[in-house]
């Protein structure tokens, strides 16, 4: 039943309120209908359909590891002689001046703190260096080899060389690279006489030329031979032959640098017969040798296809020969 209020209702009359058991009922009722539209809500969330976003795609390892090798086009310069003796003795000045050289040069691979984390490491094989722990190193932990690494880089990783920065501002990266573990060995007189004569340090020199990346890029590849063109025929027969190592090919490679791909898949022979070292090769070099950051999604039979496929498209007498040495000597048919 309802009760009535005393104080009316403003039109002249008493004004009904609800008792006590209709007051409960509409207050759950409001709370089931909110539950429900809660509900309602996480089930549309739960069946929205999500598209996969690797890393690489929202921050380009591509911009972050070749950032500081796009320099702008600058002529030779006259070097000072360096006293190889003084360069390496350790100092606060060195150290803070090689800290703000790691912030240009090093953080996008190696980590703030010299861990190998930086933002590119996930996209990069092997991984860069650990500063923090001397464990792992094979080039070498004195101060000399560190400044060695510097300056030539490591082939067949993505440390660039650095040999265009001036030499004393090497020795102070060294430094301050030293700085974040201890245990490095000391340097001999041998050490230092070893790396002054590889480097023509103590004598007057010259700072080498530089050119953007980019530029040096189209250089090469319009000075490279060109790749034999298959025709629209044979590309369909490969196409027929390896079907999924196509569609992977579409997939995992870049359109804009693909002349970067074929220059290397055809210059380069050894990938051609070993599986392995294709697909190191690929994921070491990408994004720059023309695949894109989604090869890293691709999972043993896909690379299997791809590396079928693109031997097929750039290497097919090496394919032909596998194929028939594979079949004992007999030719391969479309129809398999």
């Amino acid at each position: 039943m309802l009760a009535h209020d005393e104080r009316g209702d403003g039109l002249g009359g008493p004004r009904k309120v609800p008792s006590r058991h209709t007051a409960i009922l509409i207050a759950v009722t409001v709370q089931v209908v909110f539950l429900a539209i809660g509900l309602a809500d996480l089930s549309t969330l739960a069946v929205q359909p999500y598209e996969r976003v690797l890393v690489g795609q929202v921050l380009s390892p591509e911009d972050m590891v070749f950032r500081d090798t796009e320099l702008p086009v600058q002529r030779g310069t006259p070097q000072p002689p360096v006293n190889v003796a003084e360069a390496v003795r350790p100092s606060q000045g060195a150290v803070g001046q090689g800290k703000q050289l790691y912030q240009q040069y090093c953080v996008g691979c190696h980590g703030s703190d010299g861990r190998g984390d930086g933002p590119a490491a996930a996209a990069l094989s092997p991984k860069p260096t650990n500063f923090t722990s001397l464990k792992g190193w094979v080039d070498g932990t004195r101060l000399t080899d560190i400044f060695r690494i510097i300056t030539l880089g490591i082939p067949g990783t993505a440390m660039p060389t650095f040999d265009y920065v001036p030499p004393l501002d090497r020795f102070a990266l060294a430094h301050y690279i030293v700085s974040l573990a201890p245990g490095h060995p000391s340097e001999t007189p041998e050490t230092l006489a070893a790396l002054d004569r590889e480097f023509h340090l103590s004598e007057a020199t010259r700072r080498p030329s530089t050119e953007p990346l980019s530029t040096a890029m189209e250089q090469m590849l319009a000075e490279a031979p060109r790749p034999v063109a298959l025709s629209d025929t044979a590309l369909a027969r490969i196409d027929r032959l390896e079907p999924r190592g196509a569609m992977l090919y579409d997939r995992v490679t870049n359109p804009t640098t693909r002349g970067a791909l074929a220059y290397w898949l055809t210059e380069d022979s050894s990938w051609a017969t070993d599986p392995a070292r294709f697909r190191a090769l690929a994921e070491s070099g990408a994004p720059s040798n023309g695949f894109t950051p989604d090869v890293e999604l691709l999972t043993a039979g896909d690379w299997l296809s791809l590396y079928r496929y693109l031997t097929l498209r750039y290497r097919p007498s090496t394919a032909a020969g596998a194929q028939s040495r594979a079949m004992g000597g007999r030719a391969p048919s479309e129809g398999r």
